[in-house]
């Protein structure tokens, strides 16, 4: 059996008197221009509020960034704290940047446990922090009195609460609450008092790659790791956060720069990693368990349906990730992988490597939830037609490239006067036939755009075997007794190798039809279209229910996924003195090696820091550094 332990009690114990039903804590602030901060192995209780602005258990207020040696000289940190009980949050970060939170507890706490403020709080970095009994604030929000903001109730709170993508979150666990394990939110600028600080451009957040998230925990959540939303102004939160890292978050034009989670270990796990703009997604070497027998106390939703991992837009590279505990009961409908949030728009380059079950998974079909108002067909007879789901004006389908099908386009209801056929995943060699139904003996005018959608030359053909047959961009035929236009959505290059772009060289193409005369309500041409023999393949098969089943590969985790520790009791002999380590760089140049050992003799892990601290400032590479290595007393051999 395992299990997160913290220890609570520490011989410094702050606390204060709060009189039954009420909720007015303590607090310990901290405010810009400090000497030193320097919070270690301290108790905290009962301190915190969540009806008056500003009062949290520890808190770094308006501080700017104390990596800025000229106005903070010593190391600034929060490590080794117990933090429970407390009337509001556990620790707060605002308006400030490269704070440090190691080692802390954060338990049986009202709202969001760890909390980035406004937006502008960068450089931040948790390492070995555990959250745990996250509980939902009961009252009424008003901005600017109260401390409590919407998402303390609604939807939440998140045990991490992180409003800055520039933010690293290493070695933590999110150990069970009422909302969600971690909560990565973007305001569009920061808020608040750091509105006006220039901390972060408007829009800088939301095209900015996230830090790094690496070995990380989370149970006993409805949902653990949440990417999207907006905060607003007033601290509001909802819509769709338009999340799309880019290499410079500041130049519209740059390349995309994936969004990595790394090492991740969770039961009861639902990603949603939602956003309107596709951006590249890595979830790599983790553990994901639906429901084990290690019941707990949040037993809210282990009856309802549960998805492991649910695929949003992408694109996503699921990597080397092992599902156990999705066996479907009487109760519950259990999916170890899942694309029910994008349906049939999800990303064509969501790609799954070395997946492995401790179970036998079935196909299970969502396409009864689906409302159609565009039917597109396989022009090889095989009915019925791909779904597509109603999306305002946009509509989605997925297609199999490379010239082996081609697929009849039929909007229901008119045809609108222009439509555009954007293609993602398109190359040279990956190209796909399209045929569009379109008014009989009308005008037509047909358009093909790259880079920057600028038009290319465009050239009208006598056939459809002429456009499957020309290479060049813009070919298209246009049946006027039969209401059809075939075109090719193509590209003039193929991928690189390794290549992570919606398309080659990040350029997308764009078909454009445009219907200058002509009876608009004359769009159903799939009777017509099927009656002429040249236009219709010859059928691979009758297509039936996916019967199928992926097998199970491994009964447990192979060893190097999820977080290495909870696996390191089952290595015997091979475990015996080996050691893991991780390297933090701390605001004032020191580095922190924090190393961990197992020793299987006794089944004792210990862990070690070793501050290396540089003894020149010399960064070129080409010098050798001299490091002045310090062990500290308070960290030698915890279990």
């Amino acid at each position: 059996m395992r299990a997160e332990v913290g220890l609570k009690t520490r011989y410094i114990h702050i606390t204060s008197e709060v009189s039954e039903g009420n909720s007015n804590g303590g607090h310990v602030k901290f405010l810009k221009g400090f000497k030193r901060v320097a919070v270690e192995g301290t108790e905290l209780t009962n301190l915190g509020d969540p009806l008056n602005l500003g009062r949290y258990p520890l808190h770094y207020h308006m501080c700017f960034d104390l990596a800025n040696t000229t106005l903070y000289p010593n190391p600034s940190y929060l490590r080794k704290n117990s933090i429970h009980h407390t009337q509001f949050r556990c620790i707060t970060i605002h308006g400030t940047q490269s704070a440090v939170l190691t080692d802390n507890v954060c338990y049986n706490s009202v709202g969001h446990g760890f909390f980035l403020e406004d937006g502008g709080e960068k450089n931040v970095t948790f390492h070995g922090n555990l959250g745990l009994g996250q509980r939902r604030f009961v009252g009424t929000t008003v901005l600017g009195t109260t401390g409590a903001i919407p998402a303390d109730k609604d939807e939440g709170p998140a045990t991490y609460w992180i409003t800055n993508p520039l933010t690293t979150m290493v070695n933590n666990v999110a150990a069970g609450g009422e909302g969600m394990g971690f909560w990565y939110i973007y305001p569009e600028k920061p808020t608040g008092p750091s509105a006006d600080k220039n901390f972060m451009q408007p829009g800088e957040a939301q095209h900015t790659p996230i830090t790094k998230f690496k070995n990380n925990s989370c149970h006993s959540y409805e949902i653990c790791i949440f990417v999207d939303n907006v905060l607003e102004e007033n601290l509001e939160f909802g819509g769709y956060n338009h999340y799309n890292p880019k290499v410079n978050p500041l130049d519209p034009n740059s390349a995309p720069s994936p969004a990595v989670f790394e090492d991740l270990t969770d039961s009861r796990f639902g990603a949603f990693l939602v956003r309107e703009e596709a951006h590249w997604q890595q979830f790599e070497d983790s553990v994901i368990i639906g429901l084990s027998d290690n019941v707990g106390e949040n037993l809210a939703f282990r009856n309802s349906d549960i998805t492991g991992y649910r695929f949003a837009k992408g694109p996503i590279d699921l990597k080397n990730t092992w599902f156990g505990g999705f066996n479907s009961t009487s109760e519950r409908t259990a999916t170890a992988i899942g694309n029910d949030v994008c349906m049939n728009h999800c990303h064509p380059r969501n790609s799954l490597f070395d997946i492995m079950f401790d179970f036998d998974d079935v196909f299970v079909s969502y396409t009864d939830r689906l409302t159609i108002d565009m039917s597109v067909y396989r022009t090889d007879g095989v009915y019925p037609n791909l779904p597509s789901i109603k999306m305002d004006e946009e509509k989605h389908f997925l297609s199999i490239l490379g010239g082996s099908h081609s697929y009849l386009v039929r909007i229901h209801g008119s045809v609108p006067s222009v439509t555009n056929f954007d293609a993602e995943a398109i190359s040279k060699s990956q190209f796909v036939l399209v045929a569009f139904c379109v008014p009989r003996n009308a005008e037509i005018i047909f358009e093909y755009r790259m880079e920057n959608l600028q038009k290319r030359d465009v050239r009208a053909v006598t056939s459809r075997q002429a456009v499957v047959d020309d290479e060049k961009l813009g070919t298209y035929f246009y049946d006027s007794t039969n209401g059809v236009v075939f075109f090719k959505l193509t590209h003039d290059v193929d991928y690189k190798s390794e290549e992570q772009n919606h398309c080659p060289n990040n350029v997308c193409p764009r078909a454009r039809v445009r219907v200058m005369s002509g009876d608009l309500t004359d769009s159903n041409c799939v009777n017509r279209f099927t009656a002429v023999e040249e236009y219709m393949q010859t059928s691979s098969g009758t297509p039936g229910s996916d019967t199928s089943v992926l097998p199970a590969t491994y009964t447990n985790p192979p060893e190097l996924t999820g977080r290495w520790y909870l696996y390191m009791d089952t290595r015997g002999e091979k475990g015996k003195g080996n050691t893991y380590g991780d390297i933090e760089i701390r605001s004032n140049g020191d580095l922190l090696d924090t190393l961990y050992e197992y020793n299987p003799d006794n089944e004792e892990c210990k862990s070690y820091d070793i501050i290396l601290r540089p003894l020149s400032s010399d960064p070129s590479p080409e010098s050798a550094v001299e490091f002045e290595i310090i062990v500290p007393s308070t960290t030698c051999c915890e279990t």
